[in-house]
């Protein structure tokens, strides 16, 4: 669609687009709700097709669905999102406290473990490291990393199902 069309289409259908923010009771924002209904009107405009009905009424709900799936959009990001307090965003901003707290909860949690099952439970679930990369640090096969992955589950479960 050519700039100035659509710079006469804006004029006309301006009314209109007040006329949906002020349904939806947008007052936050007001502009860029604004900016999103003239793409709305934007998309109205190159998709209309004759012959299928009036274009007052397309356009109308094409600006008015484009504003809502934006504001459908807000809403899952603000119940997705947690605002974080001072002081949980500096635990996170320190990593080394937090690699000394998992190995200090991992040592009372693996205290049943022989050696071989605590180093498969750091390497593999701490560090996320594949069965070939931990049995050619200790020179062992993998089925072998695999024997002590099944016994330290099984002692875990064992331990803590009481």
């Amino acid at each position: 669609m050519e700039n100035n069309k659509f710079e006469t289409l804006k004029e006309e259908y301006d009314p209109m687009i007040h006329s949906i923010l002020h349904k939806l009771h947008i007052k936050l924002d007001y502009e860029e709700y604004y900016q999103t209904a003239l793409i709305g009107l934007w998309y109205a405009a190159n998709r209309f097709e004759e012959h299928k009905g009036n274009f007052s009424t397309f356009a109308y709900t094409t600006i008015r669905g484009e504003v809502l799936k934006i504001l459908y959009k807000q809403s899952l990001f603000l119940q997705r999102s947690v605002q974080m307090e001072h002081d949980t965003l500096e635990l996170i901003a320190e990593p080394a406290q937090d690699q000394i707290l998992q190995k200090l909860l991992l040592a009372e949690y693996c205290t049943c473990l022989t050696p071989r099952e605590k180093v498969y439970v750091e390497e593999r679930i701490i560090n996320d490291r594949s069965f070939e990369d931990i049995a050619s640090r200790y020179n062992v096969s993998p089925q072998t990393v695999k024997t002590w992955g099944k016994l330290a589950k099984r002692k875990l479960r064992n331990k803590y199902k009481k």
